[in-house]
Order: C-alpha cells, then structure tokens, then sequence
C-alpha cells in the first residue's frame, strides 16, 4: 500500500506501445479533455470546488526512457496522479474512468503498484485507502479538517 499515512495521491502508470512525439501526446490528450498549462497537463473538474480541494481531478507526468520529460518530449510512459486526500471521493470513478480511457486511447497497460489494473480494481484500491483515512482520521477525502492536518505535519 501507501507509506504516506494520509494517502495523499494515487499514482497509475500506463506503459506505450510505442513513442510518441509531443505533438501526439498533445493531440490524443487533449481530445480526451486534458488542458496544458505550464508543461503540466491536467484533467480538472467541472466545477468549481471548496477552496481547499484540488482542482485537478488527474495531473499526468510524462516519461522517457524511465526520466521525466515535459511537454515537448518523447514520451513512451504516462503517470496519472489522483489527489485523493484532497477532493471528494466522489471523484474516484471519474479518475477510473479517464485511466481507463487513456489506456485505451494509447493502446498502453495500466499498473498501479507494479500491478496490471482493471477499471474496477483501481476504484477498490481507491476504496480501500478511503476507509483506511476515515477510519485512521477520522475524516473523509476532501474535507476542510483533513486538509488542515495535511499541511500542518508537510508544512
């Protein structure tokens, strides 16, 4: 599982098939709704949150040759990181959602912890770290009083 006690993020790798040059990686996406701001590219919701809740449902890195590249790189490995802590678990069936989607769209294969992971096991996993916060803290993914434990220990 997670060493960080308030499982921060959620982190999926999709491994390609093949290199892709920026121009694809910007094009399929963008098709699929991310926005690129700043050589990060991010899928963010709809609307608009409380203050203290990410913004960004999914922030992808992107990889090459196992370093991180930015946006005008060869890519030929993708990380999509979910804030788990700090947005509503409603959220997570949208992280699964667009994880699923990517995989498809790169033709690439999805792992989370070393793992191949299916749609629907990537929301267990997300469940299961949900229920470890509630029950550890006391306090459900997003709320105000979870963030306020956050940054005061990271601070």
């Amino acid at each position: 599982m997670n060493s960080d006690e308030f499982h921060q993020s959620v982190s999926v790798f999709i491994d390609l098939p093949k290199e892709f040059s920026p121009g694809e990686i910007n094009r399929l996406l963008k098709s699929n709704g991310a926005t690129l701001d700043y050589d990060v590219y991010s899928f963010y919701r709809q609307e608009e949150g409380p203050i203290w809740q990410s913004e960004s449902i999914v922030q992808i890195r992107l990889f090459h040759s196992e370093k991180e590249v930015d946006a005008q790189g060869i890519v030929d490995r993708i990380e999509l990181e979910y804030p788990l802590a700090t947005i509503d678990s409603s959220y997570i069936n949208e992280f699964a959602r667009l994880t699923s989607l990517l995989t498809k769209t790169f033709d690439g294969v999805a792992t989370l912890n070393g793992n191949s992971v299916t749609k629907d096991g990537l929301i267990s996993y997300c469940d299961t770290l949900v229920s470890d916060l509630m029950e550890t803290w006391g306090e459900e993914p997003g709320s105000k009083n979870l963030r306020i434990m956050i940054e005061s220990i990271y601070r």
